[in-house]
């Protein structure tokens, strides 16, 4: 079940030994929280982050969604006739190393904070992409799927204490963060499902018809 603002307010109130979310003097918390969370979608690829969108390709270049996060791997396909054929993502600095039908793709960030997608294939004209979300700025009606309550709250205490005291030891609570944490991407690892690489054939050392399933 998603969790709001006020669900990781509450939980970091009790944390620091108060009944409830006081009513005024909590702002710096929210800032907390936030960043709390947004170590956590930095800490693994969850699948509840994760999303899949098919992307028009013109003149080699597709535009990726707003909600890209660019921190964490992007898978890229697409298709020939009913195979699927993968995309190997390269630096930027590379791709003039490589030519069309390499099957190679890079991602260029834009002024206005936006990313594309870019290949020297020719032949692509849509791309399939799977790629993991950024943390969405929670407030009483935006939730995030994160439900840890627990996490997000002991992640924050450590910022809220050193906002009391800049020299404030606070190598336990961080442990104690660490460790919750590790819990949540232990779960998902013994949870999740194995994915099987399908290969087809491989043509010019380029593996066709693959994909994870």
């Amino acid at each position: 079940m998603s969790k709001n603002q006020t669900d990781y307010m509450l939980t970091l109130s009790y944390l620091l030994g108060e009944r409830t979310i006081p009513s005024s003097g909590v702002e710096s918390r929210r800032t907390f929280i936030q960043e709390t969370l947004n170590e956590i979608y930095r800490a693994y690829p969850w699948s509840w982050a994760s999303n899949r969108a098919s992307l028009s390709v013109d003149a080699g270049v597709a535009t990726l969604a707003t909600t890209f996060d660019a921190q964490h791997k992007l898978e890229a396909y697409f298709y020939s006739g009913d195979i699927q054929i993968n995309m190997e993502e390269i630096p930027e600095t590379d791709q003039p190393n490589y030519l069309d039908g390499d099957h190679k793709y890079w991602i260029e960030n834009q002024s206005d904070g936006t990313y594309l997608l870019k290949t020297k294939d020719t032949g692509v004209t849509d791309v399939v992409v799977q790629f993991q979300t950024i943390p969405p700025t929670v407030n009483a009606s935006i939730t995030s799927p994160f439900d840890d309550t627990m996490s997000v709250g002991l992640g924050a205490r450590r910022y809220v204490k050193l906002s009391q005291d800049p020299n404030a030891d606070v190598s336990q609570d961080e442990a104690l963060f660490q460790k919750r944490l590790q819990e949540n991407i232990s779960a998902v690892q013994v949870n999740r499902p194995t994915r099987h690489v399908k290969i087809k054939a491989f043509m010019n050392n380029h593996r066709v018809g693959g994909g994870l399933e």
